[in-house]
């Protein structure tokens, strides 16, 4: 059994998947510079966060529309969503008494 250091480990890991990561990091910024949106709708207010920004580019470049990312990319994106994702849902739960009116 080889024995790596966990630093060892992950920097074999980006550079094995650096397209990836450099595109998660692209997203990221695109989605950022696009920021929240706010749409008044009647009484009610529709809001649009950069995390969905960032789902609708990052599945545009995957393999089933443009091909940016290959199979084994999206594989490996796919196992990383739940983990990227649950910082935004508890952002909007914290955020949702600011929005709401009072």
């Amino acid at each position: 059994m080889e024995n790596v250091s966990q630093p060892n480990k992950i920097w074999q890991a980006v550079k094995r998947d650096y397209r990836l990561y450099l595109a998660a990091f692209f997203i990221v910024v695109i989605a950022e510079l696009i920021g929240t949106k706010k749409i008044q709708l009647g009484s009610g207010l529709i809001v649009i966060y950069p995390m969905l920004f960032a789902i609708v580019i990052g599945i545009v470049l995957g393999r089933d529309v443009l091909g940016f990312f290959k199979e084994k990319e999206s594989k490996k994106a796919s196992s990383l969503v739940l983990v990227a994702i649950t910082p935004f849902m508890a952002k909007i739960v914290f955020l949702q008494d600011q929005i709401s009116p009072s």
